[in-house]
């Protein structure tokens, strides 16, 4: 998560910043202290401070009196390293776009090329210590961080999305490819609003969130003519209008999942596909909805 707005003037003293937020970021800034204020294991964040400036003096002891001008405060969850499971996830979505593309278990120079194309396309970048250029972060760099490493997953996810994967590989691939389809979206969306893409996602429109989202987010495949791909809402009778068209209020499910769960509702869908329950769940907690209640999932 993450609050960012216009200051009205900050004060620094020794080890501790005081900062007045301006009027208009007042509420982003209330909900996210509010939200890592009551999670004792969620305090620690990065803080960037933004502003123009101008010398207005110094004086002894090496002060340097600065002048400031539009100050911005900028507070994002510090995100841990991500984790041998993540890049495991990653691994194994690379494994089996290799066997799509070549028609076999991949040999480790298949999946070689295959990883690297997938770091260098979807990877967050950071200065080399030594080259001292931008490049990619690879999966064991301890700069690579759970967002960036699921932002790698999710590009390593819609590339294998997009495979044109032949009948023979499906039977060879396709319980461990379904098993690790689930497990990924069971992980993030049990996180919460700490979900690592949360903060990403929540600001897209529509048209984009369909690029990051290219197949049916329950089952996983492609939409066909007659039961085509759509737009979902969670939350819809009695939601505020604003919170109808947030797009953490969005699933792009195939037309025959969207009845089902009109026709027989929340519990019954999500006992087929229990790994969007915590998607479901976040979207009914941020309208303020009640729970669900769903057995045995």
């Amino acid at each position: 998560m993450r609050a960012f707005g216009p200051l009205n003037s900050i004060k620094i003293d020794g080890g501790q910043c005081t900062a007045k937020v301006n009027y208009e970021s007042h509420n982003a800034f209330k909900s996210f202290i509010k939200k890592r204020l009551a999670n004792n294991n969620d305090k620690k964040m990065v803080g960037r401070l933004e502003f123009s400036c101008e010398i207005a003096g110094t004086s002894e002891g090496g002060n340097i009196h600065l002048a400031i001008f539009e100050p911005t405060l900028d507070l994002e969850i510090q995100y841990n390293i991500h984790t041998r499971a993540n890049q495991n996830t990653f691994y194994g979505i690379a494994r089996f776009i290799a066997w799509a593309q070549n028609g076999h278990k991949p040999t480790p120079e298949d999946l070689f090329w295959i990883v690297e194309a997938l770091v260098d396309r979807y990877s967050p970048t950071a200065l080399h210590p030594i080259r001292n250029v931008e490049e990619p972060l690879r999966p064991g760099d301890p700069r690579l961080d759970t967002r960036g490493m699921a932002m790698l997953i999710e590009g390593a996810m819609n590339e294998l999305a997009e495979q044109e994967i032949p009948d023979y590989v499906i039977h060879s691939i396709g319980p461990d490819l379904k098993k690790l389809w689930k497990n990924w979206y069971e992980w993030r969306y049990s996180q919460g609003e700490n979900d690592p893409l949360f903060d990403d996602e929540k600001r897209i429109e529509w048209k984009e969130y369909q690029k990051w989202h290219p197949v049916c987010e329950f089952s996983g495949v492609n939409g066909v003519e007659g039961n085509p791909l759509e737009r979902m809402h969670i939350v819809s009778a009695g939601s505020d209008i604003a919170d109808y068209e947030q797009s953490w209020n969005w699933i792009r499910a195939l037309r025959s999942i969207h009845k089902r769960q009109h026709d027989k509702g929340w519990s019954a869908v999500l006992k087929e596909y229990p790994h969007l329950k915590g998607k479901v769940e976040r979207a009914r907690r941020l309208a303020q909805k009640r729970g669900l209640e769903v057995d045995n999932v």
